[in-house]
């Protein structure tokens, strides 16, 4: 049998810069309405567009250092599945099943893993609400998004799918 060959993806270029796009659109928005505002002597606009550049100024920021980050956001290899957005690597001994999800055109691994909760390093507030949702809905836990990569989406599904089988002998 053939071994499985690793894989690593980043975030791709064009899905990186539609993002900052976004946000900087919505936070010339606010400077536009907190301008206007200003000029014409209107209270609320200047709430509104303060308001508004703040909040969309800090997700600019924010999606701008995630986004910017030069490690892979996806590792898959014998070590396990890395993905640097749920959490610590999974080994592959501990992914019970592995299930491609498919809304639309956007694909999702589904990872069910016992403790789930010891693999995510998010916030207590959306572990909590993963961990409640996701079941609830009929999902594992830890889903692992594959859009926005620069590895395409079967690609990846394939090679996890590989290093699974390899891991769990029929």
């Amino acid at each position: 049998m053939e071994q499985p060959q690793p894989l690593t993806a980043h975030f791709d270029s064009r899905f990186s810069w539609l993002w900052r796009g976004f946000w900087l659109i919505w936070t010339c928005a606010g400077l536009l309405l907190l301008g206007v505002g200003l000029w014409q002597e209107i209270t609320a606009l200047r709430i509104a567009g303060a308001l508004l550049t703040l909040i969309m100024g800090a997700m600019f920021w924010f999606t701008h250092r995630r986004l910017s980050d030069p490690r892979p956001v996806l590792q898959i290899g014998p070590q396990g599945y890395h993905d640097r957005r749920i959490g610590p690597v999974i080994p592959w001994a501990k992914v019970k099943r592995l299930v491609l999800h498919q809304p639309g055109n956007r694909k999702f691994l589904m990872l069910d893993v016992d403790d789930p909760a010891r693999f995510m390093a998010t916030s207590k507030a959306f572990r909590t609400l993963a961990l409640r949702i996701n079941p609830g809905m009929g999902f594992a836990v830890l889903g692992s998004p594959l859009a926005g990569l620069d590895q395409p989406q079967d690609k990846i599904a394939q090679a996890a799918k590989a290093y699974w089988n390899a891991a769990h002998p029929a």
